[in-house]
């Protein structure tokens, strides 16, 4: 099995934004749960936005919770959840260096949240608490990198799942419905 170094994969990724420019523009802030899923914190005006600066983030790029990646919050971007806003301060969002699959940044996603990688992660952590986790020194990190096709079987497989999931919440609500003309 390959090792790989975190910063020879991902690159983080910028496309800043001052929310207080575009004061009547809606924007979803997001969040990333220590699940590991991306959630849209709540939905403001650009004037309601305190942070001078965010980030932009597009569909498949990973958000690093810098505070509490550690615990679990790393997620990826979903379609429906793309262009939402993320804290500058608080995420670091990540690209691929070159030539990375949606099934490889699942596979990452997977790796990453691994206790093992998640104790690395919190070793490189500054301080006594060692919950912060800041790039580049992140980048340090070993990763299993398995040859591709075991690679894209673990991401795909994760993929599948995900839209399994998002699938559920309408099945549940169209089975509950049956009952409406009781």
């Amino acid at each position: 099995m390959d090792v790989k170094r975190l910063d020879t994969l991902v690159r983080p990724a910028s496309d800043p934004i001052q929310p207080a420019s575009t004061p009547e523009t809606d924007f979803k802030l997001l969040k990333v749960s220590y699940d590991g899923k991306c959630e849209v914190e709540r939905e403001a005006k650009g004037s309601a936005i305190k942070a001078r600066l965010m980030y932009r983030v597009r569909t498949g790029q990973m958000i690093f919770s810098t505070i509490r990646a550690t615990d679990g919050a790393i997620g990826i971007v979903p379609q429906e959840m793309d262009g939402g806003l993320v804290s500058d301060t608080s995420y670091t969002v990540f690209d691929w260096l070159k030539g990375g699959s949606p099934e490889d940044m699942a596979y990452l996603w997977a790796v990453l949240r691994s206790h093992e990688l998640r104790a690395d992660m919190q070793s490189l952590s500054p301080g006594s608490g060692r919950y912060t986790t800041y790039w580049p020194e992140v980048g340090k990190i070993l990763l299993p990198w398995l040859d591709e096709p075991k690679r894209r079987d673990i991401g795909r497989a994760l993929l599948t799942t995900w839209e399994k999931e998002k699938q559920v919440p309408k099945d549940l609500a169209a089975a509950l419905s049956k009952l409406d003309p009781l």
